[in-house]
């Protein structure tokens, strides 16, 4: 070789000229930030999955009630008569009602169900109760007579005109029931005034009554 070739620096046993260029910056590999292994991660994952399969379930509950547009159940006081009214001590009330579900797809599970009754004047609670039952879809659900004990009749105003006037109370809890799918309970709450006759004439007249039925979470 002639004196005028100088060798130079070697790289990875390569000799570069020394009159060449210098060779690129090797930089070494970056790490992909937000990437993790271990339990942490694997936690991670399932409590994301967890929280978006919540949320389309949800969705799906909240479109299926929106497109049933379930409606409230109806009460009806369909008979009502005070019994053994001579004995003023252990008088009743019978009371024959019926309810009412219109929903086409859905049905109703009913808690235990208490009726109470008040006299217009404030006079003497009687109470009757009827075990949970469940009522399908497109159904009229005939309850067995109910008998509230009210002991003493009172008689006010309303005597003059053969009826007692009375407030009648009914509270539950109901879920509904759409194919599998049962919803939460909802507290049922149902009120209805009649007026109760005291003689075979006013017992002739009297007519289906509709109560008032409210939900509440």
């Amino acid at each position: 070789m002639g004196e005028g070739a100088k060798s130079g620096p070697t790289l990875n046993g390569a000799t570069i000229s020394a009159g060449g260029p210098a060779p690129p910056p090797v930089t070494p590999p970056r790490q992909r930030r937000g990437s993790c292994c271990g339990p942490c991660c694997i936690l991670k994952h399932i409590l994301g999955l967890l929280i978006t399969l919540i949320i389309v379930v949800g969705i799906a509950a909240l479109v299926i009630w929106l497109v049933l547009r379930p409606s409230k159940p109806k009460f009806y006081v369909d008979t009502v008569q005070f019994s053994n009214i001579i004995n003023s001590t252990s008088s009743n009330i019978v009371l024959g009602m019926s309810i009412r579900n219109a929903n086409k797809k859905i049905g109703i599970y009913y808690d235990a169900l208490r009726v109470s009754a008040y006299y217009s004047g404030g006079g003497t609670v009687g109470v009757d109760a009827l075990e949970e039952f469940y009522q399908g879809h497109k159904n009229t659900t005939t309850l067995r007579p109910l008998i509230i004990s009210v002991g003493n009749v009172y008689l006010p105003r309303s005597t003059s005109m053969g009826v007692e006037d009375v407030e009648l109370k009914l509270r539950s809890r109901v879920r509904f029931r759409v194919g599998k799918v049962k919803t939460n309970r909802f507290k049922l709450k149902v009120k209805c005034y009649v007026s109760v006759p005291l003689n075979e004439a006013s017992a002739s007249a009297f007519t289906r009554k509709k109560c008032d039925v409210e939900l509440d979470h």
